[in-house]
Order: C-alpha cells, then structure tokens, then sequence
C-alpha cells in the first residue's frame, strides 16, 4: 500500500471544521481570482520541518520503515522559482503543480528540478 500526505503552505486552515470566510478573506479570494495575489507560502525550511514532523510521527507509530515509504507532498504553491529548493529539502517529495503547469517553459523548469 502506498500512503501520499499533501502538506499545504496556508497558515491557519482548520482542518475537519467547516470555516466561515470573513469579509477579508472573502475579499482576498476575489483578489487571488483576478490574479493579484498577495497569498504568503511556507518557506522551503517551514515545509521541510512540517513534512518532518510526518515523517517522524510514521515512524513512531508504524516504524522506519513504513515512514521511509510515505510520499509527502508539498501542497502549498510549488512553481519555477522555489521547486528546486523544496525539492532538495529530504522530507519533500513532491508538491502539487497550480498555474506553473499552464505554461509550457515553466513547467519544464520545475521537471528539471525533479529530476
């Protein structure tokens, strides 16, 4: 069996709670809709220690061995300009590919810093 944990880079989600946008955030979505962001990620060094955090509770729970073979995915925003160094943290897998994978040279430049 193969688990896969995605990682977001949101601060301040509530998971397994339904959350009530206010009036700010609801703004900020429209914003981020029309294509001015100004949305804060995790850093590499917050998502390395986030996805570290996992790895380590795996471990003591199921073992080395089953925690070594869980795929932990960055889920934040992965594009061209931070893949390289997100994929070079030991804990990050992978990462989930947003608007980057649309246009063509930038998603090239993330598969190159897979690979």
């Amino acid at each position: 069996m193969r688990l896969l944990f995605i990682v977001t880079g949101r601060r301040g989600a509530v998971p397994y709670k339904k959350q009530i946008p206010t009036a700010t955030q609801t703004k900020n979505a429209q914003t981020r809709r029309a294509g001015a962001c100004s949305c804060r990620f995790a850093t590499p060094e917050q998502a390395e220690e986030t996805c570290g955090v996992i790895r380590k509770t795996l471990a003591a729970l199921y073992g080395e061995e089953v925690a070594e073979s869980v795929t932990i995915q960055y889920g934040g925003s992965m594009n061209e300009k931070n893949a390289a160094e997100l994929l070079a943290k030991p804990n990050v897998d992978g990462g989930l590919i947003g608007g980057a994978s649309l246009v063509a040279e930038k998603f090239k430049a993330i598969v190159d810093a897979a690979q």
